[in-house]
């Protein structure tokens, strides 16, 4: 079976309980093997601590997005960052 889709993301109330929570460890782990057995990339969301994004890493979360990196921002000062 074919699945229309190369990118799986996990919603952020997998994440807001990482990573003390073993629910929450155990589904991101299965979700993240899952989504790769099939040949997907994962994108983590609403990471807003570095405890989540370290044990994103560590389960290969390929992409993680949230405020623990910067908080939304204007395109003008998005720009300077990159610049800079």
């Amino acid at each position: 079976m074919e699945i229309p889709a190369d990118i799986l993301k996990i919603d952020r109330s997998f994440i807001i309980h990482l990573p003390d929570n073993k629910k929450s460890q155990h589904m991101c782990k299965s979700i993240t093997s899952l989504a790769h057995d099939l040949g997907m990339t994962v994108v983590a969301e609403g990471v807003e601590q570095t405890s989540q994004a370290v044990f994103l890493y560590s389960i290969n979360c390929d992409y993680i997005q949230g405020f623990c990196f910067y908080k939304p921002m204007p395109f003008e000062d998005f720009t300077s960052l990159i610049n800079s």
